[in-house]
């Protein structure tokens, strides 16, 4: 039965995977399917790194319009349009305008909607574009300035990537404007109407190939096998053969683009990419790992299987029926498998461990805790406590990611100080792994302190020696990858401790823990004082991982953010109450069994 649960699943999966294709059809709008075809996987380098083309265009539409589909056509399509037709992509909604007062500054307030046009916007751009040098030169923007500044800086993008195929473009017409001119004998009173209007549309065009030169956006032609410049290009005037070969197959897909020849595009697509595969370093393999994952979306995946996890386990704790509980741990099974195949991909992919941007350290913690809740969970009662708290924790930092780091899912190349794999594969893990059993044995002591206090004959020993096991192996995570952050110190900047705000938190995680731990051995505190402590750990973790990041001095200033103050002030004043009145009412219920006893 089970079995078969699962290749319905596994069906439903490649249905809902396949479903973009099945419902735009082979040659949706009368154009080219670019998405079936070797176009997808042709390399380009953007940000530092080769990436597919697929994920070069997923990533700009959502960065202009928040998504990576619009109503009638993939990202990939969409960049197509860009390239081969920027007359009609000028004309499609990417640019995201919300809210009224942006609108009001665009001249734009009887606009409807929040996706517009390039077309639709360039007179507001326009209007605005005396305003974008103060702008860019303020120490503080307002929201609606700063949405403006992004903005000028898409439409500006946007129009970058429309011209970095001018220079392909224009080559036929300007061969056939000198044709014309040859065939008139350079008379300009010998051509009539239609040939002088070419003539003039290849001039413009030559003059925008010139420009074009210069554009660095789409760096899709590589480096010429005996050029010591190793850097990628755009579409330029070639001097040798080799590239030339590869700007003329660019051409033909141009061409077989707008004459629909599905044939000659894959032709020329297929043989482009075989052409950039030397450049690729034997890595051609991992532009086909970077489109599965940008397609089949794994976290996502993850999201829903934690989703299920929670429902089942909830089921589990309120009926107790064991069928529930099984159903709990396949669905938590199946969230792992589908987080971990996520951190995978973006390893192989980036080539390092990823734990190298706060995004990721996002991800990976959630990974983390789902992991040893799950071991814990079996190996321990069965109760179904701790898978829960894993669960919930997952999913919550998979869904908080995205908000916190937007830009992070770009896969993006790390500074110089982060970019070594050994130390990210050490110190980093280490500290990421501790956060996150910290964090598990804050949540499992929130349960206990609500089961204290809701039960008042129990004290749940099995419970609170759980928590302490685990806050205990917390200590040891967060002080070894502590000391190895100090070596590492050492090794790149010259000292092993410079009491920076990271340092310091770090410090103070391990200095609470030892303290807690101290208290216990000791008998200074009761075993519900003691969960109180362990429960603050949330507070105290969210503070050292998110709140330096407000001070944005110290040497550890590098993937600093903003805009999360509120929400950190939020999340530790919530928690602060929470506390307190699990503790108070798990000490009244301890002074109710003292007094009957």
């Amino acid at each position: 039965m089970i079995c078969r649960v699962w290749m319905a699943l596994a069906v439903l999966l490649t249905v809902i995977v396949m479903m973009p294709t099945i419902v735009y059809g082979a040659e949706d709008r009368g154009r080219i399917n670019v998405a079936v075809t070797s176009f997808a996987l042709l390399p380009v380098l953007d940000e530092g790194r080769i990436k597919p083309l697929d994920s070069y265009a997923r990533i700009y539409l959502r960065r202009f319009s928040g998504r990576e589909f619009l109503d009638d056509m993939r990202a990939i399509d969409w960049l197509a349009d860009v390239l081969f037709d920027p007359e009609q992509a000028a004309q499609k909604p990417v640019f995201r305008v919300a809210g009224r007062d942006l609108k009001i500054m665009l001249g734009m307030e009887a606009a409807e909607g929040r996706l517009f046009s390039l077309d639709d916007i360039r007179a507001g751009l326009e209007k605005t574009a005396s305003l974008i040098p103060d702008l860019m030169q303020a120490q503080s923007l307002t929201p609606v300035q700063r949405d403006l500044l992004i903005l000028h800086e898409n439409a500006l993008t946007l129009r970058l990537m429309m011209d970095s195929s001018a220079p392909l473009i224009a080559e036929d017409a300007v061969a056939q404007a000198m044709e014309i001119i040859r065939r008139s004998g350079a008379d300009p009173d010998g051509l009539d109407e239609s040939e002088r209007a070419l003539v003039g549309t290849a001039f413009m065009l030559d003059r925008m190939r010139h420009d074009g030169a210069m554009n660095t956006q789409f760096r899709v032609v590589p480096p010429a096998p005996d050029s010591d410049d190793a850097l990628w290009r755009g579409f330029t005037a070639a001097d040798d053969p080799d590239t030339r070969h590869y700007q003329a197959l660019w051409r033909d897909m141009i061409r077989a683009y707008h004459q629909g020849d599905r044939a000659l595009f894959e032709s020329a697509a297929r043989t482009a990419y075989d052409t950039a595969l030397p450049f690729l370093d034997g890595d051609g393999h991992i532009l086909w790992v970077e489109r599965i994952y940008r397609t089949l979306k794994p976290f996502h995946w993850s999201e829903i299987f934690y989703i299920l996890t929670l429902l089942a386990g909830g089921a589990f704790m309120m009926r107790g029926q064991p069928l529930f509980y099984r159903l709990a741990v396949l669905a938590g099974a199946a969230g792992i498998v589908a987080h971990g195949t996520g951190l995978v991909m973006r390893s192989l992919i980036l080539a390092r461990p990823p734990v190298g941007s706060l995004y990721e350290t996002l991800l990976f913690v959630g990974f983390v805790m789902a992991v040893i809740a799950l071991v814990v969970d079996l190996c321990g009662a069965r109760r179904g406590y701790v898978l829960l708290c894993g669960a919930l924790a997952a999913l919550s930092l998979l869904l908080v990611a995205p908000v916190i780091a937007p830009e992070g899912d770009h896969l993006e190349v790390l500074v110089a100080v982060l970019d070594s794999n050994f130390w990210l594969a050490t110190h980093v893990v280490l500290m990421t792994a501790g956060y996150g059993m910290c964090i598990l044995t804050a949540l499992l002591a929130h349960i206990y302190l609500f089961r204290r206090w809701r039960d008042h004959s129990r004290t749940f020993g099995d419970l609170f020696s759980l928590c302490y096991r685990m806050a205990v192996f917390s200590l040891f995570l967060t002080a070894f990858g502590t000391m190895l952050g100090g070596i590492w110190a050492d090794q790149s900047w010259g000292r092993f401790w410079g009491w920076d705000p990271k340092e310091n938190a770090a410090l103070f995680i391990v200095l609470w823990l030892v303290w807690l731990m101290h208290a216990r051995l000791g008998d200074y505190l009761s075993a519900p004082q003691i969960a109180a402590g362990f429960a603050f750990l949330n507070v105290i973790v969210a503070l050292a991982w998110f709140g330096v990041n407000l001070l944005g001095v110290g040497l550890h200033s590098y993937g600093f953010i903003s805009g999360i103050a509120w929400g950190l002030g939020v999340f530790c004043s919530v928690q602060c109450a929470v506390i307190g009145v699990l503790w108070y009412g798990a000490g009244r219920a301890r002074r109710h069994n003292v007094g009957t006893s």
